[in-house]
């Protein structure tokens, strides 16, 4: 008889770039025309990523979803590798205030992203309800980003019963 219990690996995405260089990333975003809230993970970040990649393909990971900011994929890529598994790109991952077409698609970042599964279709997308400061459209912090993570977990509950899932954020 197959396990019905289901269990979800919380992570968190490693170090940020951004944080040690905080001036020369929000200038090279403004001289270059990309999002500043898209950085890279530090040195750091990469070994914290390959660490965590490690201990989670020990406990068997059967699926990995990632918000699709940078950082949050590249701290997923080295369980991918580890556990031969596809990433699905999960937009309802996405961070507070997430601006939908503020940063590369999953298309975007499969030739850098290999891992990065195509074929997925993402359980949530987000729907802007109010402006942030810069004024763009997003979702109302905080009740619409709760709403959101409400939902999302029914989702997953629901989509990967019986398995052991990595939610990257």
């Amino acid at each position: 008889m197959a396990s019905t219990e289901t269990t979800l690996f919380l992570v968190r995405h490693g170090d940020r770039w951004d944080f040690a260089n905080r001036d020369k990333w929000k200038s090279a975003a403004t001289t270059h025309g990309f999002e500043a809230r898209d950085p890279p993970l530090s040195g750091l970040g990469h070994e914290q990523a390959r660490s965590t990649g490690i201990e989670l393909a020990a406990q068997g990971v059967d699926v990995i979803l990632s918000s699709p900011y940078l950082r949050a994929i590249q701290t997923a890529q080295p369980l991918a590798d580890s556990c031969e598994l596809s990433i699905g790109i999960e937009e309802g991952l996405a961070e507070v205030h997430h601006v939908i077409g503020s940063i590369p698609t999953p298309v975007q970042r499969f030739p850098c992203f290999p891992q990065v599964d195509l074929a997925y279709e993402p359980m949530l997308t987000i729907q802007p309800t109010d402006f942030e400061a810069g004024g763009r459209s997003c979702e109302r912090f905080p009740l619409d980003y709760l709403r959101r993570m409400l939902r999302l977990a029914s989702l997953l509950s629901q989509r990967y019963r019986g398995q052991h899932s990595v939610l990257n954020g």
